[in-house]
C-alpha cells in the first residue's frame, strides 16, 4: 500500500495536470469563439457571391474562360484544407477520409489526380498512406490572410486558364453551428450550376451542403413572387420578428450585398 506522502504526492501531480488544462480549456474556448466570428461575418458576402457566380452559369449565355471545361482532357486537382495541429476531434480525420475517397473516385473514373494539401496533419497522413502529394502548404491555418488566398487561387486560376488542369476541387470542413461541421467537395473550377443533391461532380456537393445550412437555419416561409433567399443569410427563427420583418431585413441585405460585390469586382 501506497504511504501518506506517495498520496500526497499523488494528489498535488493530478492538480497541477487539472490547472493546466484547464488553462488549455480557456485558450482553446477564446480561440474557438473567434473564429466563429469569423465565419458568422464572412457567411453573407460569401453565400452572396456563390448565388452571383451560379447564376452566371446558370443563364448559358455568359461566356468566360472559368464558366467552360477545356477543351483536351487533363489532370484534377484537388484540394484539401487540413489543420496544423490536432486536439480538434474528427475534424482531420473526416477531411482525410473524404479527400482519400475522393481521390479514390476521381482514379476510378480515369482521371489523373494532383493532390494540394494544405496543413501537417493531412500531410503526414497523406505521407503514411504513400498518396503522392504536389504541393503542400504550412501558412493556411486560423490566421492566413487574404494574400495568402489569392497567392494560391491565382496559381490554381493560371493553370486552368492554360489548359493545364481539367478541374479544381476542394475539400474542406463546413461550418453549420458550434456542434456540427461536416467535410465538404466543393467544385471551384470549372463553375457550374447546382445540381440534385446525390448528382454526379462538386455542384451536388455544394446544393447539400446549402440544403442542410438551410435546415440550420430554419425554412422561409415567402410569397409566389418573392425571390428565393440563400439559407445561409436567413435569420435565426427563434428571434420571434415578425415574417414580413423579416422579409424586409432580407431584401435589404441582400441589396447591401449585392452592391457590395460590385464595387469589389468594380476594384
Amino acid at each position: 500500500m501506497a504511504s501518506s506522502k506517495d498520496l500526497k504526492k499523488k494528489i498535488r501531480s493530478i492538480s497541477n495536470t487539472k490547472k493546466i488544462t484547464r488553462t488549455m480549456e480557456l485558450v482553446a474556448t477564446a480561440k474557438s469563439k473567434r473564429a466563429q466570428d469569423r465565419v458568422k461575418a464572412s457567411t453573407p458576402y460569401s453565400g452572396t457571391l456563390a448565388e452571383i457566380l451560379e447564376s452566371l452559369a446558370r443563364a448559358g449565355t455568359v461566356k468566360h474562360p472559368l464558366l467552360a471545361a477545356p477543351e483536351k482532357p487533363g489532370p484534377v486537382v484537388i484540394f484539401a484544407l487540413s489543420a496544423n495541429r490536432g486536439l480538434c476531434g474528427g475534424y482531420n480525420t473526416n477531411l482525410v477520409a473524404l479527400a482519400e475517397r475522393t481521390i479514390r473516385q476521381e482514379e476510378k473514373a480515369g482521371h489523373q489526380v494532383e493532390v494540394y494539401m494544405a496543413g501537417r496533419k493531412g500531410i503526414s497522413k497523406f505521407r503514411f498512406l504513400r498518396i503522392p502529394v504536389a504541393k503542400t502548404f504550412l501558412n493556411l491555418d486560423d490566421r492566413a490572410s487574404f494574400a495568402d488566398a489569392e497567392k494560391v487561387a491565382a496559381d490554381l486560376m493560371n493553370r486552368f486558364l492554360a489548359g493545364e488542369v481539367e478541374k479544381i476541387v476542394v475539400i474542406s470542413t463546413r461550418y453549420y453551428s458550434a456542434g456540427v461541421q461536416k467535410p465538404a467537395v466543393t467544385q471551384l473550377l470549372p463553375i457550374v450550376p447546382p445540381k440534385a443533391e446525390g448528382g454526379p461532380g462538386g455542384g451536388g456537393h455544394q446544393r447539400t451542403d446549402r440544403a442542410a445550412a438551410g435546415h440550420e437555419g430554419g425554412h422561409r416561409q415567402r410569397g409566389g413572387d418573392d425571390p428565393p433567399v440563400h439559407p445561409l443569410l436567413q435569420p435565426d427563427p427563434s428571434g420571434g420578428d415578425h415574417p414580413a420583418d423579416q422579409r424586409d431585413r432580407q431584401r435589404r441585405e441582400r441589396a447591401r450585398m449585392k452592391r457590395l460585390c460590385g464595387t469589389v469586382r468594380a476594384q
